[in-house]
């Protein structure tokens, strides 16, 4: 819940004429799908970097996680957002009418979408990811709440427990997206997934964690 409240949000500006007259309306609902999404990851990373670092060890290591997962997935994606920018800027000198600008602006939009995970195919992944942006505003919110109540404050083992069971819930949702993104660029969908993966697995953290569970 908390990861959606701004969806309501809703951005008035002036322009001098119709975007959708101009880009298209499928374009415009294809940069607002990227935006909400953009949004999202972008509030889950300010959620934990103004986050002060927790007393506790086992707060510590789990916002350390979570860090890595957020602070990669977003530069990923701001990365690719400019790539493909790039590529739409240096197309405009051919682009001599409306209709022929209109059809690249779609094109981009599109593949800044799918440099951004939003694929049907990859709509699972999505699904997991959303979860574990929410769990950084989960203990964005639960620590605040610890510091605001000291005299009650939850003991040393209630912490770890909750830490504890955050961590595996963590680790499963990465898993499930690491070996996704190698599937889907296995089928050559993008060859971007699989470097996706390779930075979100730094070191083999993650396989070397699945490892010694099944062990």
């Amino acid at each position: 819940e908390a990861l959606d409240a701004l969806q309501p949000l809703q951005l008035h500006y002036a322009r001098p004429a119709s975007l959708a007259l101009l880009l298209g309306d499928a374009a415009l609902r294809c940069h607002e799908e990227t935006f909400s999404w953009l949004l999202l990851v972008r509030r889950a990373k300010w959620a934990l970097e103004t986050l002060p670092p927790p007393a506790a060890h086992a707060w510590r290591l789990l916002r350390a996680e979570l860090l890595h997962l957020v602070g990669t997935l977003y530069a990923h994606l701001a990365l690719g957002v400019h790539a493909e920018w790039s590529a739409f800027e240096a197309r405009w000198p051919e682009l001599r009418d409306v209709d022929a600008f209109r059809t690249a602006h779609l094109d981009f939009a599109r593949r800044v979408a799918a440099r951004c995970l939003l694929r049907p195919s990859l709509a699972p992944v999505l699904r997991a990811l959303r979860l574990m942006l929410g769990l950084a505003l989960q203990l964005r919110a639960q620590l605040q709440q610890d510091h605001g109540t000291q005299p009650a404050a939850p003991s040393h083992a209630a912490v770890a427990r909750t830490a504890h069971r955050w961590r595996v819930e963590l680790g499963q949702g990465v898993s499930f997206v690491l070996r996704a993104l190698q599937a889907a660029a296995a089928r050559g969908d993008e060859p971007q997934l699989l470097e996706l993966s390779e930075q979100l697995d730094f070191n083999a953290y993650y396989a070397g964690r699945s490892a010694a569970a099944e062990g």
